[in-house]
């Protein structure tokens, strides 16, 4: 119904223009509306021609919300107080704080509203934070109202132009989207959101633009063949390349039609899809023909660890050993002559000595401990997080520190290997990242670059964090279940700079987050789902939870 709205709209703006031109002084004859026959095939020819869906856009209130309304810079708070007051909706949860309570032998849970209390910076901040949550996620408990503005905060935005799109074709493999720029180059009054196109590829000089018509390229060739045919006519036939390689029946068939930039491409697609079986075979079938390109070798390890992360865990409880093999097929990589220096593939490698990733034991020698006897922590949502009790943390106050003042002495060798004679400001971040993470950037130094504290975390992670884990989790290396790291970082929060982290899924199963100290306001792990947020009240304390199958965020920072 939306999209029939929408071409008629398309339409309508047409016809008038036509019916203004015949009106012209050199003319005097009008035209009539057309009937349902024609306007159909008006229909076809403004959807084939004159519009195209714009992918994974974000409605302007949601980009507001999770970007300008929680940036440090954007507003002063004035300014987001008045926002706040604009935006109250009070379906919004109030987002209350599980904390297990330290002053008393009890087990009970300590839930914070902050109603009594007159409202301060990390309030206003934490209504912010929980509206950028509510635009982010929806809620199956929300009312009418809210639901219908979730509806239309979630429709995907179609491109109108009766020219523009006529030059680009369609292909199942397109080498181009349109895209709507979130930055507005124009302030004030006038800003507004620009349409650009977006190579998903180098585009060779000769080669043809080409778009994807299809709302839906997840499909079959079958289905894909069928959907075309409605939209561009019955004698429409896609001989792209991902529809001739889909179309080849056997494995000979499309060994004989190799062809390596052609096969690249449609690998890296179904990548970009998260289509990561035909990705994986993709690769494969490449390395067959070029055994030792660095890159396909690294980008089919990580078509598994998409795999592993992709699986649902709760379903099967397991990720099928994708990401053991992963973790294989990285190390085999590692060792072949010529890719010893490929810098994606050895960052892999240097992972695995760190966090010892490709022996089923984690690749250190485990004495069987039952520490994990001694750690308490409360459940939640049927075995998907946990917090452990304040009484039983995890690491002591001497070892937080310890991780804090050998991730600061770190941070300063970095800058001064690249700024030698000079000595970082005082309160700087020089040594730490923040572009690691692409999509939810964390200030942070990846563990296994810290050299100090790579024994002394083999050695938590073997004799506590893993047991308990596996205890959590029901996780048994007999079964050939087991629980391995992919990432750790030693995470920096700062209240004037990074307040706030967006709601996001990990690229894991699961997530643990030890806290390495509590000298602060707000923060924690919002987990959505269960509308509260996880913050250990002592240093040392964990939070775990399936990082991959729960949206959560960070909380904001007093």
């Amino acid at each position: 119904v939306e999209e029939f709205w929408v071409i008629a709209r398309s339409y309508w703006s047409i016809w008038i223009s036509l019916q203004e031109s015949c009106r012209s002084p050199t003319t005097k004859r009008s035209i009539d509306f057309l009937g349902y026959s024609e306007f159909f095939q008006w229909y076809k020819y403004i959807k084939r021609s004159c519009l195209l869906r714009v992918p994974a856009q974000t409605h302007p209130l949601a980009s507001y919300a999770t970007k300008t309304l929680v940036s440090m810079d954007a507003l002063t708070e004035i300014e987001r107080d008045a926002a706040l007051a604009v935006l109250h909706c009070p379906w919004i949860r109030s987002g209350k704080s599980l904390e297990r309570n330290h002053n008393t032998e009890s087990n009970s849970i300590n839930t914070d509203n902050y109603s009594s209390e007159p409202e301060s910076t990390i309030q206003r901040w934490r209504k912010a934070a929980h509206f950028a949550n509510w635009v982010s996620t929806p809620s199956s408990d929300e009312n009418e109202e809210s639901k219908q503005i979730q509806y239309w905060l979630r429709k995907s935005y179609v491109a109108f132009s009766t020219s523009m799109f006529r030059n680009v074709t369609h292909c199942c493999a397109p080498n181009l989207v349109l895209s709507m720029a979130e930055e507005s180059k124009l302030g004030g009054p006038n800003r507004r959101n620009d349409l650009s196109w977006l190579a998903l590829h180098d585009i060779p000089a000769g080669e043809r633009f080409t778009v994807s018509k299809l709302d839906n390229l997840d499909d079959d060739v079958s289905s894909r063949e069928k959907a075309l045919k409605q939209l561009m006519g019955p004698k429409f036939s896609c001989s792209c390349i991902r529809c001739e390689y889909d179309g080849n029946a056997t494995e000979e068939i499309r060994n004989s039609n190799y062809e390596y930039h052609q096969h690249k491409r449609l690998a890296d697609l179904a990548m970009q899809q998260g289509r990561f079986d035909d990705a994986a075979k993709l690769y494969n079938l490449i390395l067959k023909h070029n055994p030792l390109d660095g890159d396909v070798l690294h980008a089919r390890a990580a078509s598994f660890l998409g795999k592993a992360s992709s699986t649902p865990f709760g379903q099967f409880g397991h990720c099928h050993g994708y990401f053991v093999e992963a973790q294989k097929l990285w190390k085999e990589a590692g060792d072949l002559v010529g890719c010893e220096n490929h810098q994606d593939i050895m960052l892999q490698v240097e992972k695995q000595r760190a966090y010892g990733t490709t022996s089923s034991n984690g690749g250190f020698n485990e004495s069987g401990s039952t520490v994990t006897n001694e750690y308490r922590y409360t459940s939640s949502l049927d075995g998907k997080c946990f917090i452990t009790d304040a009484e039983t943390p995890i690491l002591s106050n001497r070892e937080c520190k310890f991780v804090i003042n050998s991730a600061e002495e770190n941070a300063i060798a970095i800058w001064k290997k690249s700024h030698p004679g000079e000595d970082p400001k005082e309160g700087s971040l020089s040594g730490w990242t923040t572009s690691r993470h692409y999509a939810v950037p964390t200030t942070d130094q990846p563990v296994h670059e810290i050299e100090s504290i790579r024994p002394w975390f083999q050695e938590v992670w073997k004799e506590r964090v893993r047991p308990l884990l596996r205890k959590q989790l029901h996780l048994s290396p007999s079964l050939c279940r087991d629980i391995f790291i992919h990432d750790a970082f030693v995470v920096r929060y700062d209240a004037r700079r990074q307040r706030y982290l967006p709601p996001h899924f990990d690229e894991s199963t699961h997530s643990f987050v030890i806290a390495l100290n509590t000298d602060y306001s707000g923060g924690g792990t919002y987990v959505h789902e269960l509308g509260e947020t996880l913050k250990p009240t002592v240093a040392g304390g964990m939070v775990s939870f399936c990082g991959g199958g729960l949206l959560h965020s960070g909380g904001p920072l007093g």
